[in-house]
C-alpha cells in the first residue's frame, strides 16, 4: 500500500477537476491511502469521504508535509502558491513525484526573470503531462520533457 498526496484545485464543485482525482484514484490500485490538499478541503472533505473510501485524509493547501510515499500535483497552471511550497516538499524528500495535466501560461512562464526558474523547477519531477499542444510546446521550448494527455491519469502506473 503506497500513501499517495494529491494536490489539485479542488472543492470548488467543478465537475471536471472533481473528475480527474476521481479517474486518477480509479486508475490506481484500490489499496492505496490517497492525501487530497486542496484550497478548501472543509467543502471537499464531506461529500467526497462519503464517496470515495480510499480517501483517507483531506488536509489544507498550506499543510505541507512529506509523510507520503508519492505526490501528484495537478490540474490548473503552475501558478499557485501552495502548488509550489507541496513541490518543494516532495523535491527536498526525494519522493517520486508527477506534474500532472496542467496548462502553462505563456505570459507567465516565459518573463525573463522566471523561464530558467520554471526550467529548474519542471525538471524536478519524474514526469510531466500536459493537457494541450500550446503547453507541451512551452514546455519543450524551456527544454522540459512532457506527455500530452487528454487524460491526467494515464502515465500514472509507470
Amino acid at each position: 500500500m503506497s500513501r499517495i498526496c494529491i494536490t489539485a484545485f479542488l472543492g470548488w464543485g467543478s465537475s471536471g477537476d472533481e473528475g480527474i482525482l476521481q479517474s486518477i484514484m480509479d486508475s490506481l490500485d484500490n489499496d492505496n491511502e490517497y492525501i487530497v490538499c486542496t484550497n478548501l478541503p472543509w467543502v471537499f472533505a464531506e461529500e467526497y469521504r462519503r464517496r470515495v473510501p480510499s480517501l483517507h485524509e483531506v488536509r489544507h493547501v498550506y499543510d505541507v508535509r512529506d509523510d507520503y510515499d508519492v505526490f501528484l500535483l495537478g490540474g490548473g497552471a503552475l501558478s499557485w502558491g501552495f502548488g509550489w511550497r507541496q513541490a518543494l516538499t516532495a523535491f527536498a524528500s526525494n519522493k517520486p513525484s508527477m506534474n500532472y495535466g496542467v496548462g502553462y501560461d505563456t505570459h507567465q512562464i516565459f518573463h525573463p526573470k522566471m523561464k530558467n526558474l520554471y526550467r529548474e523547477f519542471l525538471s524536478q519531477f519524474n514526469a510531466i503531462t500536459v493537457r494541450d499542444e500550446h503547453s507541451q510546446k512551452i514546455a519543450e521550448e524551456i527544454g522540459v520533457k512532457s506527455t500530452l494527455t487528454m487524460c491526467p491519469s494515464i502515465n500514472l502506473k509507470e
